[in-house]
């Protein structure tokens, strides 16, 4: 009776490693995603930070131009 209950107890071990294991891959892909968004967001944050200063070297120029007339 007592071999019944271990083998009982190992399976459910097994299925609790099986489980474990399956919530680690989630977990990886999870912060695989957030590491992407995050990295998208700094892309966005940069392109937006080279059209303003495009945008001022613009103005600059314009002014210099309408300086040298």
């Amino acid at each position: 009776m007592e071999q019944v209950d271990l083998n009982d107890l190992l399976l459910e071990l097994e299925d609790q490693i099986l489980l474990l294991q399956r919530l680690a891959k989630d977990a990886k892909l999870d912060l695989r995603l957030k590491q992407r968004a995050e990295g998208y967001r700094k892309v966005q944050k940069a392109k937006r930070v080279v059209s303003e200063i495009s945008s001022l070297l613009n103005e600059l120029e314009a002014e210099l131009n309408e300086r040298q007339e």
